[in-house]
Formats: C-alpha cells, structure tokens, sequence
C-alpha cells in the first residue's frame, strides 16, 4: 500500500495535469455546442466502428445458418420460375406443377449439402446429405443454381450418391434454347466443363453462346433448366457434332437441389405399356 500511495505521490505533477485537462474538457465540451457535436459525432462513429466490427464477427461465425437460410429460401423460390399456380411449400421444399413441359408433373426440390464430389475421373460421383427420410428417391434429378448437376443413383436413409454429369453414364435430355430441337448430353471423360451433344441434325442452325437447357421430356427434370451454352460444333455424318460450356461449376459445388417428379411412376409405367406394344 505504500508503494501505491507513493507511487501518486512521486508523479504527481502528472496526475494534476491530467485532472485540470479534464476539468477544462469538461468545461469545453459542456459550455460550447459546436464542440459538443463534434465529441458526440466522434464517439458515435468509435462506438458504431466497434458494434459493426462486432457484427462482422458474429455474422461470420453463423455463415452456415445464414447459407442454410438462402438455400431454402432458394428452393421456394423456383416455383415462379417454372409456374405461378399450384404451389404450396413444406419446409426446405416447393411443389409446383411445370405447365410449360410436354408432359405435366408435379417436382418438388429438396436443398441438400455435398458432402463429397469427384471432378477428376471418367465416371465422377457425388454424395448428399439426404435420404429416403427427406423423400429421395433413385428417380430424381439434382440441379444448383447454376444448372444441372447430375441424376440420383443409390439412396440410403439419410444420404445419396449422385452421377454428375461428368460421368460416362449420365444421359440428359437437352434443346437448344432458340430453336427447340432436343438431343442427348452426354460427357466424353475429357474436359470437366466441356460436354457433348451429337444427334442434333446438320440443318439445325447454330451459333456460339446458343443456350441449351433440360427438354423436359425425361419426365426427370422441369423443362428450361439451364445446363450451359454452345461452346464449338461441326457437321459430323447428318449430326451436328456439338461441345457444350457446361454452367454448373462442379470443382466448387457445395449446395444443391434435388428435383423428384412425384408422377415419375405414373408417366414411365404408361410409358413402358405403349413401348410394349410397338
């Protein structure tokens, strides 16, 4: 205790200098307006830096539930890219009748996380985080939102397994955007971005940048999702031989969306009693 008091003791001329400056602080601020404001604007602006800093970090540590937020809000959403009738919403999903497609079906898109994804290979695969308990099933689609990322392949409970579309074995029904005309992509194993289409006909007209977007005519996905753009093509035979841009950025996937056609059965089940009889 005598250190402490000693310690006053031997500076001060300093503590006397401090308590008189702020007395005439005090005295400034509280008598002249202008310097009032000026105090006032400037711890107003010190404490507003520190709450947005603190903002800052507490927002970044709930970027998940943020991300969780939009991806759901996301799927809501997509009924008024399809329809603006029918609809109804439960949860993470939407339902929608997609009245522009040849044949009609009711989709609902259910968000999910990629928990791993394969760019590198011949046939790649994706795995995510729903199941049968989220209403999967092995006939759905899954798209992001960038376009179309592949076809369900295994489902268990609470996880699936998804052929991208850089795999050998995935065939989607692709048109081109202008002119309607459908054919099938397919992936050659080569380029992660670049897929193919080669049974469009040589008197199609195309053009560089041409979009092209599911048919929906595989009873799999809506009609006019995005799958990517004409990157090059020649005449090959009486087929346009055509390389396409593919929009969906599969190195960075992280959220995506599957797409189940609740009237799957019931299309493919009158389909397969007319091809029984051709």
């Amino acid at each position: 205790m005598p250190q402490f008091f000693y310690f006053f003791i031997r500076f001060k001329i300093f503590w006397v200098f401090v308590i008189f400056e702020a007395i005439s602080l005090i005295l400034v601020f509280n008598g002249n307006p202008y310097h009032r404001s000026v105090y006032i604007n400037s711890a107003n602006g010190l404490v507003g830096g520190i709450y947005s800093s603190s903002s800052n970090v507490k927002q970044y540590f709930h970027l998940k539930a943020i991300n969780d937020s939009l991806v759901a809000e996301n799927a809501r959403l997509y009924t008024n890219i399809y329809s603006k009738d029918s609809s109804f919403h439960t949860k993470d999903t939407i339902n929608f009748k997609d009245t522009t497609a040849k044949y009609v079906g009711r989709f609902v898109y259910i968000a999910a996380d990629v928990v791993s994804n394969s760019t590198a290979y011949r046939n790649n695969y994706l795995m995510l985080n729903v199941g049968t308990a989220d209403g999967v099933t092995r006939q759905c689609g899954v798209v992001c939102n960038d376009g179309v990322v592949g076809l369900i392949y295994d489902v268990s409970e609470h996880f699936c397994t998804v052929i991208s579309l850089l795999n050998s074995n995935a065939k989607i029904s692709a048109k081109l955007d202008s002119v309607n005309n459908a054919g099938t992509l397919l992936w050659n194993g080569l380029n992660p971005r670049l897929a193919q289409i080669d049974d469009i006909n040589k008197h199609v007209k195309l053009e560089t940048g041409q979009g092209i977007s599911t048919s929906g005519l595989s009873y799999v996905f809506p009609r006019n999702i995005k799958i990517g753009e004409v990157d090059t093509f020649e005449v090959v035979g009486n087929n346009n031989h055509i390389s396409v841009k593919l929009s969906t950025p599969f190195e960075t996937l992280y959220k995506v969306y599957v797409v189940r056609n609740l009237d799957f059965e019931e299309e493919t089940k009158l389909l397969n009693s007319i091809k029984g009889k051709q």
